[in-house]
């Protein structure tokens, strides 16, 4: 679904269609050679803030059955999981995703970062800011390069 000219994000929704969480993709050609595609990157971001996702094609993977494919693909290749049921696996996804924000929004402190690892998948973490609760979500690892996927456009040596 990734896109050289056009920023491509998925949004996860709770069922009252409020903002959960969300991933954008995007390409970042190389001023100095803009139309080499091996001269550019993408750049892969999680939120927790929807408006972060703006200027993106957004797709909904509550309501894109077909966009479930993708995690489900990639959940069986890096981890041998398996859902019986689309709905059970997007349920999964948006409880899991609610639960690393809730735990954010719980264990924030003041002047000390605190973070929430899964080794060679992401990395949350989360702070106060001038009395705000900041948050972020990092992928690492077999993720970010499934999706990132610089190798692909990159010129053999």
């Amino acid at each position: 679904m990734k896109s050289l000219d056009t920023p491509k994000a998925i949004a996860f929704r709770k069922p009252d269609g409020s903002f959960i969480a969300g991933a954008k993709v995007e390409y970042n050609k190389n001023p100095d050679d803009p139309y080499n595609p091996a001269s550019g990157n993408w750049s892969y971001i999680w939120t927790f803030k929807e408006q972060d996702l703006n200027g993106a094609v957004i797709t909904d993977v509550n309501t894109n059955i077909l966009t479930f494919d993708y995690f489900r693909r990639a959940a069986d290749k890096l981890f041998r999981m398996k859902f019986g049921d689309d709905g059970v696996g997007i349920m999964m996804f948006n409880l899991i995703l609610d639960g690393i924000s809730q735990w954010l929004d719980e264990n924030a402190v003041d002047g000390d970062e605190r973070s929430l690892v899964s080794t060679g998948v992401m990395e949350a973490a989360c702070a106060v800011e001038n009395g705000v609760v900041t948050k972020s979500l990092t992928p690492q690892g077999e993720i970010k390069e499934l999706i990132k996927g610089d190798n692909t456009y990159q010129n053999p040596v």
